[in-house]
């Protein structure tokens, strides 16, 4: 391994400790090889290895590169590339070390992950066999023959699954061509609510939002508990039924809007930690010093009573 350190103004001495690997050797590396292919976490191989995680994934992004160098490029949603992430997450069980080796956000390896059960029953079959049917025919498969085979094979297949394994730019041009044709075949449109009964949706937000309302405020945040330190708790598909149907869910919206914290709720509950934070900088906190700050400032009598009476007490 080749090292360096530099020594400061015109010292010909040098700190050991503040040396840095400027070249990893190569038994540094047939390790880290043997690690990661005994599927070891990037945590894991760090440790044994004396190296801080980001230096890891970076050759292990390497590794992977050059092992699949002649098959590059991947196109995200391609066969190699859905069954390249299914065979870095069933090694590293990492969402997280899943995108960085595929460069690619968390949340996109989560949604396949999620949606594993149909990409391998249903879609990477298709997938395998169009790309079958390329390689051994001299022309291309017709969208429209293509789309019917899958559609018998596999009855049960949803909107979205169509999509996802014809590609959403072959299904977009099916129904620009032949839409009437299509909304005749098709299965009827998905719709993001299974139950048609507001008051059920409603019935079963409530019941989420008033677990979520116990979590925020079993361990609160430093700022206030406002309208959306709570929406933001929830899943997409909750937090904009909320928003765009509040109307169709006033049991739901009634219960956010209680669960709202106030300001002197607020003030009051932080005062300990205020209080902890000016001993630990200044020494002290007085009464004065925290009235002062922009965070109590005009705060009502009931405010200051309580600063008071916990500065006297502690």
């Amino acid at each position: 391994m080749i090292y360096q350190s530099n020594c400061s103004g015109n010292e010909f001495e040098y700190d050991i400790n503040k040396s840095k690997v400027v070249e990893f050797g190569p038994i540094w590396h047939e390790r880290l090889e043997s690690e990661y292919n005994q599927q070891k976490s990037i945590k894991e191989i760090a440790e044994i290895l004396g190296a801080n995680r980001s230096t890891i994934k970076k050759y292990l992004l390497l590794i992977e590169q050059e092992k699949n160098t002649v098959m590059r490029p991947y196109f995200k949603g391609s066969l190699e590339w859905i069954t390249q992430l299914y065979d870095y997450y069933d090694r590293s069980k990492s969402v997280y070390e899943t995108s960085i080796l595929l460069k690619t956000s968390k949340k996109v390896v989560t949604r396949y992950i999620e949606e594993r059960i149909i990409y391998e029953s249903v879609i990477l079959p298709t997938l395998r066999e169009s790309a079958a049917a390329t390689e051994s025919e001299p022309e291309k498969l017709e969208p429209k023959t293509k789309l019917l085979k899958l559609l018998k094979n596999n009855p049960d297949l949803s909107r979205l699954g169509i999509r996802k394994a014809m590609g959403s730019k072959m299904i977009s041009s099916l129904l620009r061509e032949e839409g009437e044709w299509m909304n005749h075949i098709l299965p009827p449109a998905d719709h993001p609510f299974k139950s048609p009964y507001w008051e059920d949706e409603d019935l079963k937000l409530a019941s989420v939002l008033t677990q979520v309302c116990e979590s925020v405020y079993k361990t609160p945040p430093n700022k206030q508990i406002r309208r959306y330190t709570i929406l933001n708790q929830l899943s997409v598909r909750d937090k904009a039924r909320l928003l765009n149907h509040a109307d169709k869910l006033p049991r739901s919206l009634e219960l956010l809007e209680k669960s709202l914290e106030s300001l002197e709720d607020y003030q009051i509950r932080v005062i300990p930690q205020t209080v902890q934070l000016y001993r630990k900088h200044y020494g002290n906190a007085t009464v004065p010093m925290l009235l002062g700050t922009h965070k109590y400032k005009n705060c009502s009598q009931r405010v200051r009573i309580c600063i008071e009476e916990y500065i006297a007490k502690n």
